[in-house]
């Protein structure tokens, strides 16, 4: 696979859609992008893989969304599709214990909340009375998840370089997020983050 070229009637020139790339603000969709425009310069598809992070079997699929529908299924198509559900990290028993700690007890913080995606487990009602305050992201919006952005900056560190063996790669990665210290509260701290809080029952 790694000596057969790919045959790809392009579209696009690299610079295009690494302009497309760099403009995405969805972290996920970004990285469609820039392994497309990595082939399009003549990268290998394993070395593609590498780069962003992912199988080379998903920068085909990829790649066969462009070839059907072109930069729009790039853009708009989502992950998931028949992915299996997931499978609770709690027993029913430990769900119960949590439920009922937290409609006797309570938690002993001074504001309770949980900021996360709306998956079908967070929605679920064991969850809804466990008795903490559930502020949602909006669908397909990772972009708003505090972490993704410090994913995006050390990705933008480590990106480039096909490191071998692994554990160099993660050397990297542990230098990337050294030198992000200083600048966490500015990479996290978003406002709507406050905002949200603020708006939320003190009861």
């Amino acid at each position: 696979m790694s000596g057969r070229k790919l045959q790809v009637d392009w579209k696009h020139t690299a610079e295009e859609l690494y302009a497309r790339y760099k403009n995405k603000p969805n972290t996920h969709i970004a990285r469609r992008f820039q392994a497309l425009a990595l082939l399009r310069r003549g990268k290998p598809l394993q070395e593609t893989a590498a780069i962003v992070s992912v199988s080379p079997r998903t920068v085909q699929k990829w790649l066969a969304w462009y070839r059907t529908d072109g930069v729009n299924a790039l853009a708009h198509r989502r992950r998931g599709g028949n992915r299996k559900p997931v499978r609770p990290l709690l027993t029913p028993t430990q769900q119960a214990q949590l439920v009922h700690h937290a409609t006797t007890q309570g938690f002993r913080t001074l504001r309770e909340a949980v900021v996360w995606d709306s998956a079908g487990c967070h929605r679920a009602r064991g969850v809804r009375e466990v008795g903490v305050q559930l502020v949602y992201l909006p669908a397909y919006s990772p972009e708003l998840n505090p972490v993704e952005r410090v994913f995006c900056e050390v990705r933008r560190c480590v990106e480039g370089v096909l490191y071998e063996p692994i554990e160099a790669k993660m050397a990297a990665v542990d230098v990337a997020l050294g030198g992000l210290c200083d600048g966490m509260v500015r990479l996290v701290g978003w406002d709507w983050i406050r905002e949200a809080l603020e708006g939320l029952s003190s009861d």
